[in-house]
């Protein structure tokens, strides 16, 4: 559906942009099977060794991280976004250029919220952080993940920052990437909070305005899939 919306290769080009998948590994062989075929078929899915698996983010993102200073070393910026979303390509070449002079700085919606100690029974349950993992009131300014931008000057920042640390890893992507790994780089952040839609309970519409350039549509089904695509549609008369 992404290939087929606003990462389809017409918009690519447009921005001078490359789209990659990153994915874990799976231990459902029908699915690992469909992925590897569908790598074959497409050649833009970058496959990490650890499993793909929600408390393995931190992982995942530090293997896409290092893949592109490996493969990518020439490449300005780096876009990452989630697969739930409806991004305004065109806005997301024009916020890049935006951008381009703050190389020490990594754009996105901001937050610095109170840890999370008490479960709920509910599905913020998986951000809940014993005192031995963090024993902080708050995290670090950090991003919400659905979508951010960062320079290859900030990439190798906190690659370094990492490899020189315990090689720990925090459960918390976000947290962990934006968060802790920018702080300890003394990496900055500009806060574009007011053209990424809220979680959930926003109206799509806003997206047609130009108001908002990032949507977040989750979770993952095919009646989602759908409204992305029709909302995409829609979009692309505007651009």
């Amino acid at each position: 559906m992404i290939r087929l919306t606003w990462g389809a290769q017409k918009y690519l080009d447009i921005v001078n942009a490359s789209l990659f998948f990153v994915v874990g590994r799976y231990p459902n062989l029908k699915i690992e099977t469909r992925l590897e075929q569908e790598a074959r078929r497409y050649k833009d899915i970058l496959q990490g060794s650890i499993l793909e698996d929600y408390f393995l983010l931190g992982l995942k993102s530090l293997s896409w991280i290092h893949w592109t200073k490996q493969k990518c070393s020439k490449v300005p910026w780096i876009v990452k976004t989630d697969d739930d979303m409806v991004n305004n390509i065109i806005k997301m070449g024009d916020l890049v250029n935006a951008v381009k002079h703050q190389k020490n700085t990594i754009t996105c919606s901001t937050k610095t919220e109170k840890v999370l100690r008490e479960k709920t029974g509910t599905r913020i349950d998986k951000w809940v952080i014993p005192f031995d993992e963090w024993d902080e009131e708050y995290f670090p300014t950090n991003c919400w993940g659905v979508v951010y931008i960062f320079s290859s000057h900030v990439r190798d920042k906190l690659l370094e920052v990492y490899e020189k640390s315990n090689g720990g890893i925090f459960r918390i992507d976000d947290v962990f990437i934006t968060g802790i790994l920018a702080s300890m780089a003394n990496v900055t952040h500009r806060d574009i909070s007011d053209v990424i839609s809220f979680y959930e309970g926003w109206d799509e519409d806003v997206m047609l305005t130009g108001n908002v350039w990032f949507g977040h549509i989750p979770p993952d089904n095919e009646a989602l899939h759908k409204r992305r695509y029709w909302l995409w549609k829609r979009m692309e008369k505007n651009l």
